[in-house]
Protein backbone atom coordinates (compact mmCIF):
# COMPACT_ATOMS: atom_id res chain seq x y z
CA UNK A 1 0.00 0.00 0.00
CA UNK A 2 2.69 2.23 0.63
CA UNK A 3 4.67 1.41 -2.05
CA UNK A 4 1.21 2.98 -4.19
CA UNK A 5 1.54 5.52 -2.33
CA UNK A 6 -1.15 5.44 0.15
CA UNK A 7 -1.45 8.67 2.62
CA UNK A 8 -2.54 6.68 5.24
CA UNK A 9 0.34 4.38 5.75
CA UNK A 10 2.37 5.73 8.19
CA UNK A 11 4.97 2.88 8.55
CA UNK A 12 5.29 -0.22 7.93
CA UNK A 13 6.03 -3.47 9.90
CA UNK A 14 6.45 -6.54 7.80
CA UNK A 15 7.02 -10.33 9.27
CA UNK A 16 8.38 -12.59 6.04
CA UNK A 17 7.92 -9.55 3.85
CA UNK A 18 6.37 -10.52 0.45
CA UNK A 19 7.18 -8.61 -2.30
CA UNK A 20 5.46 -10.19 -5.47
CA UNK A 21 1.63 -11.14 -6.22
CA UNK A 22 1.45 -14.96 -6.26
CA UNK A 23 -2.28 -16.36 -5.70
CA UNK A 24 -4.81 -14.10 -6.53
CA UNK A 25 -4.35 -10.31 -8.37
CA UNK A 26 -5.24 -7.24 -6.66
CA UNK A 27 -7.22 -4.39 -7.92
CA UNK A 28 -6.22 -0.78 -6.96
CA UNK A 29 -7.70 2.48 -9.41
CA UNK A 30 -9.65 -0.03 -11.97
CA UNK A 31 -6.09 -1.91 -12.85
CA UNK A 32 -5.69 -5.47 -11.99
CA UNK A 33 -2.06 -6.32 -11.72
CA UNK A 34 -0.61 -8.89 -12.98
CA UNK A 35 0.29 -12.61 -11.39
CA UNK A 36 3.91 -14.25 -10.27
CA UNK A 37 2.98 -18.04 -10.16
CA UNK A 38 4.52 -20.01 -7.99
CA UNK A 39 7.07 -22.74 -9.35
CA UNK A 40 5.48 -26.45 -8.27
CA UNK A 41 8.64 -28.16 -9.66
CA UNK A 42 10.38 -26.58 -6.76
CA UNK A 43 8.06 -28.01 -3.63
CA UNK A 44 9.58 -30.84 -1.56
CA UNK A 45 6.77 -32.96 -0.31
CA UNK A 46 8.13 -34.14 3.29
CA UNK A 47 6.37 -36.40 6.19
CA UNK A 48 5.24 -33.19 7.62
CA UNK A 49 3.71 -31.40 4.64
CA UNK A 50 5.78 -29.85 1.17
CA UNK A 51 8.52 -27.31 1.80
CA UNK A 52 7.81 -24.34 -0.86
CA UNK A 53 10.42 -21.88 0.01
CA UNK A 54 12.03 -22.27 -3.34
CA UNK A 55 8.53 -22.11 -5.17
CA UNK A 56 7.71 -18.44 -4.67
CA UNK A 57 10.57 -15.92 -5.87
CA UNK A 58 11.59 -18.66 -8.28
CA UNK A 59 10.22 -17.40 -11.60
CA UNK A 60 10.36 -13.52 -10.90
CA UNK A 61 13.49 -13.39 -13.25
CA UNK A 62 11.03 -14.42 -15.89
CA UNK A 63 8.57 -11.66 -15.06
CA UNK A 64 8.20 -9.17 -17.31
CA UNK A 65 6.13 -5.68 -15.97
CA UNK A 66 6.66 -3.72 -18.86
CA UNK A 67 2.77 -5.20 -20.52
CA UNK A 68 1.27 -5.00 -16.75
CA UNK A 69 -1.36 -2.72 -15.82
CA UNK A 70 0.45 -3.39 -12.07
CA UNK A 71 3.27 -5.13 -11.78
CA UNK A 72 3.36 -8.29 -9.68
CA UNK A 73 6.25 -7.09 -8.53
CA UNK A 74 5.89 -4.43 -5.54
CA UNK A 75 7.50 -1.00 -6.75
CA UNK A 76 9.59 -0.96 -3.57
CA UNK A 77 11.34 1.79 -4.42
CA UNK A 78 8.63 3.73 -4.07
CA UNK A 79 8.21 3.57 -0.19
CA UNK A 80 8.42 6.93 1.42
CA UNK A 81 7.98 5.76 5.16
CA UNK A 82 9.83 3.79 7.91
CA UNK A 83 9.66 0.47 7.30
CA UNK A 84 10.91 -2.78 9.67
CA UNK A 85 11.44 -6.22 7.70
CA UNK A 86 11.75 -8.75 10.03
CA UNK A 87 12.82 -12.30 8.74
CA UNK A 88 14.20 -15.21 9.62
CA UNK A 89 17.11 -17.90 8.13
CA UNK A 90 15.12 -21.49 8.53
CA UNK A 91 11.49 -20.36 6.55
CA UNK A 92 10.59 -23.24 4.91
CA UNK A 93 7.83 -21.01 3.16
CA UNK A 94 8.80 -18.24 1.24
CA UNK A 95 12.46 -16.59 0.71
CA UNK A 96 12.78 -14.09 2.80
CA UNK A 97 15.76 -13.13 2.36
CA UNK A 98 15.44 -12.63 -1.49
CA UNK A 99 11.60 -9.44 -0.45
CA UNK A 100 14.18 -8.51 1.87
CA UNK A 101 17.24 -7.93 -0.51
CA UNK A 102 14.82 -6.31 -2.71
CA UNK A 103 13.74 -3.69 -0.65
CA UNK A 104 16.57 -2.73 0.83
CA UNK A 105 18.24 -2.44 -2.56
CA UNK A 106 15.39 -0.72 -3.89
CA UNK A 107 15.08 1.73 -1.17
CA UNK A 108 19.08 2.32 -1.71
CA UNK A 109 18.93 3.36 -5.57
CA UNK A 110 16.40 6.08 -4.48
CA UNK A 111 18.86 7.61 -1.36
CA UNK A 112 15.90 6.07 1.00
CA UNK A 113 18.08 3.38 3.34
CA UNK A 114 17.43 5.56 6.48
CA UNK A 115 13.97 3.98 5.87
CA UNK A 116 14.94 0.18 6.21
CA UNK A 117 15.87 -1.43 9.37
CA UNK A 118 15.81 -5.17 9.29
CA UNK A 119 15.98 -7.65 12.15
CA UNK A 120 17.12 -11.55 11.33
CA UNK A 121 16.51 -14.51 13.12
CA UNK A 122 18.89 -17.21 12.91
CA UNK A 123 16.84 -20.74 13.13
CA UNK A 124 13.71 -18.96 13.57
CA UNK A 125 11.01 -20.24 10.58
CA UNK A 126 8.13 -18.47 8.46
CA UNK A 127 5.37 -17.62 11.52
CA UNK A 128 7.24 -14.88 13.79
CA UNK A 129 4.56 -13.92 16.44
CA UNK A 130 4.14 -12.32 19.65
CA UNK A 131 5.70 -14.30 22.54
CA UNK A 132 4.97 -17.31 24.27
CA UNK A 133 2.58 -17.92 21.03
CA UNK A 134 3.05 -21.92 20.60
CA UNK A 135 6.13 -23.11 18.10
CA UNK A 136 4.15 -24.27 15.16
CA UNK A 137 6.86 -26.04 12.36
CA UNK A 138 4.20 -27.16 10.41
CA UNK A 139 0.15 -26.96 10.32
CA UNK A 140 -2.34 -28.19 7.88
CA UNK A 141 -4.39 -25.32 6.35
CA UNK A 142 -8.07 -25.74 5.05
CA UNK A 143 -7.69 -23.20 2.42
CA UNK A 144 -4.44 -24.24 1.05
CA UNK A 145 -5.43 -26.49 -1.55
CA UNK A 146 -7.59 -24.06 -3.23
CA UNK A 147 -4.58 -21.79 -3.16
CA UNK A 148 -2.06 -24.01 -3.76
CA UNK A 149 -3.09 -27.50 -4.40
CA UNK A 150 -1.59 -28.69 -1.00
CA UNK A 151 -3.02 -28.61 2.68
CA UNK A 152 -0.46 -29.44 4.86
CA UNK A 153 2.38 -27.30 5.20
CA UNK A 154 5.63 -26.53 6.38
CA UNK A 155 6.45 -22.91 7.75
CA UNK A 156 10.37 -24.66 9.52
CA UNK A 157 12.21 -22.85 12.66
CA UNK A 158 13.98 -24.60 15.53
CA UNK A 159 12.13 -24.53 18.73
CA UNK A 160 14.24 -22.54 20.45
CA UNK A 161 15.53 -20.40 18.39
CA UNK A 162 12.22 -19.42 17.05
CA UNK A 163 11.01 -18.80 20.70
CA UNK A 164 13.87 -16.60 21.51
CA UNK A 165 13.02 -14.28 18.05
CA UNK A 166 9.27 -14.19 19.04
CA UNK A 167 10.92 -12.64 22.43
CA UNK A 168 13.46 -10.45 20.99
CA UNK A 169 11.24 -9.18 17.74
CA UNK A 170 8.06 -7.95 19.95
CA UNK A 171 9.45 -5.22 21.76
CA UNK A 172 11.54 -4.15 19.23
CA UNK A 173 8.38 -3.81 17.09
CA UNK A 174 6.37 -1.50 19.62
CA UNK A 175 9.48 0.33 19.75
CA UNK A 176 9.67 0.89 16.00
CA UNK A 177 6.32 1.72 16.08
CA UNK A 178 6.15 3.98 18.98
CA UNK A 179 9.09 5.73 17.67
CA UNK A 180 7.52 6.35 14.51
CA UNK A 181 3.69 6.92 14.99
CA UNK A 182 4.06 9.25 18.49
CA UNK A 183 3.58 12.02 16.50
CA UNK A 184 0.78 11.67 13.86
CA UNK A 185 -2.57 12.58 14.35
CA UNK A 186 -5.47 10.31 13.82
CA UNK A 187 -8.58 11.55 12.39
CA UNK A 188 -11.04 9.05 12.99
Amino acid sequence: MESLNMKAVKTVVAIFPKISVYVKPFTYKGNISEVIPFDYSKRIPTEEGYIWRDGDYSKVGEYNAAHAQHSAITPVEYISCPVLLVYETDDLFTNPEFAVKMVHDGLNRRGRENLCSVLCYSGAGHLIEPPYTPFCCASYLKHGVRILGDSHFVWGGEMKSHARAQEDTWPKILSFLRRNLQNIKCNL
